[in-house]
Parts: structure tokens; C-alpha cells; sequence
């Protein structure tokens, strides 16, 4: 039946929902890349990490937060990169960065920092601005520490994030350098600012007393379309005509 080009209704799905370790690693993916995308931007952006090849001895999703920054640089996307990423470990009290999988069964703690460049120090090299960390005891940071190793206390930590900054630093230089050699013109894109104060007067003037009022009312088909009601004279309540651009802005806070 399939071969000959017919899908029955009940079509049996055959993938599977994603690992728990996949789902970690889109979540490493989108948090320092997600507030990187110009402020207004509502195009839907999908990036897609494949793994061709792997060592079951290295970790692959600091990895793919570089692959993820390097593509969408090379996109022409609205994107403020490159982001680079790097796992670092507190191995015998020093921190390692890119550990394997055996080294990080020896670690205490081991974080995942991710970061961009910034202006320039007073050294004349790029700062590097830390957007997220992610960290964690290892399994065996017990048994470790109590054996006398290195406990990651507050300072050591910090050194830690220290220790990754030049490795950021580097991953950023070599994706900009990719980018500079391969990558699209930045594409034009319909921004939709967030609310201000024209379009909070008047979602406030007309939802404040209804939806107020709707919470009062016990039958649950009236409770719910009430809302529905206010929003198109939300715009109108407004002293001053709003443009159609923003009228988008008063659907969104007015649900």
C-alpha cells in the first residue's frame, strides 16, 4: 500500500519522541541563542543539528551549540554572534576544557558556558560576555570530594568561568572568520516591537473592567468568550490612532 503511494489515516508514526539527552541538548542549543536574534523578530527559525559521525568518548553538545551559532551566522539571520560554547570540568583541581567522557568520571563538577564577544579590554583583547551557564556535580563529586578532592566552592567556580572565557573567545574568532568568508547578507525582516505605553492605555481602558467582570460569572461559555469581545476595541481605546504594525502588538497582550 505504501509503495504504491497510499498514506492510510491511521499511518503508523515511526519515530519515536527524542531522548532525554537530545532534549538537554536543544535546551544547551536554544537558551544562549534564543536572545541573540535581533528584539521584535517573529519569524519561526529551526535549527536542525545532525550528527554524522561520533566518538562515544567526547560529548557532542557543546559541539553542536558552535554548529548551531556558525549555521545560523552563515544564514543571514538577524542574529547578534557568533556564540561559542565549551564544557569545562574541575579534574585533580584544575579545569579542563572539552573533557571526555572517562575524564569527567574523575571530575567533581563540570559546567557547560556559553558566551560572545564583546568590546575590547583595557588589554586590548575582546571580553567575552557570559550568556549561560549550566552546571552540575558529577555522579561521583561525593565520593570524590570526600576522598580530598577539590570541592567547587564559590571561587573556584569562578575560576572556572574564567578558564572557559578564551576558550569562548576562540570558538567566536573562528566562526567570524567562517562568516566573513561564507556568509549571506543579513536579510530584511518584519519587526514587531513589544508593547508600550500607547498600547497599554488602551488594552487597559477597555479590558481591566470586562475581564474584571468575567471572572464574576459562573457559566463557563460566557466566562470565555468574554475576552474574545474586548479585543477588537482594544485599539480603540486609544487616544491616538494606532498604526496597523502595533495593532499586532495589542492582539499579543491582550490575550
Amino acid at each position: 500500500m505504501y509503495a504504491a503511494g497510499r498514506i492510510p489515516g491511521s499511518f503508523f508514526r515511526r519515530e519515536g519522541r527524542p531522548s532525554t539527552d537530545a532534549i538537554l541538548t536543544c535546551r544547551l542549543i536554544d537558551r544562549p541563542l534564543r536572545p541573540s536574534f535581533v528584539n521584535g523578530l517573529r519569524n519561526e527559525i529551526q535549527i536542525v543539528v545532525t550528527i554524522l559521525s561520533l566518538d562515544p568518548n567526547e560529548l557532542y553538545d557543546v559541539l553542536a551549540i558552535n554548529a548551531a551559532s556558525a549555521s545560523t551566522q552563515l544564514g543571514g539571520l538577524p542574529f547578534s554572534g557568533p556564540i561559542g560554547g565549551v564544557r569545562v570540568a574541575l579534574i585533580d583541581g584544575t579545569w579542563v576544557a572539552f573533557p571526555t567522557v572517562e575524564q569527567t568520571e574523575r571530575a567533581t563538577f563540570d559546567m557547560v558556558v556559553a558566551g560572545r564577544l564583546t568590546d575590547t579590554t583595557e588589554t586590548g583583547k575582546p571580553d567575552v560576555a557570559i550568556m549561560m551557564v549550566e552546571a552540575e556535580a558529577t555522579e561521583n563529586a561525593v565520593e570524590l570530594i570526600a576522598g580530598g578532592a577539590q570541592a567547587p566552592t564559590e571561587t573556584v567556580v569562578a575560576e572556572g568561568l574564567e578558564a572557559a572565557k578564551p576558550f569562548i573567545a576562540t570558538l567566536c574568532a573562528a566562526q567570524q572568520e567562517l562568516a566573513d568568508a561564507a556568509a549571506k547578507p543579513t536579510g530584511e525582516f518584519p519587526l514587531f516591537p513589544d508593547y508600550g505605553d500607547d498600547v497599554y492605555y488602551s488594552v487597559a481602558s477597555v479590558a481591566t473592567d470586562e475581564l474584571a467582570a468575567a471572572l464574576t460569572i459562573p457559566a463557563r461559555p460566557s466566562a470565555t468568550t468574554a475576552p474574545t469581545r474586548s479585543r477588537p476595541r482594544c485599539w480603540r481605546g486609544s487616544p491616538t490612532p494606532i498604526p496597523v504594525v502595533r495593532k499586532k502588538s495589542v492582539r499579543r497582550f491582550a490575550r
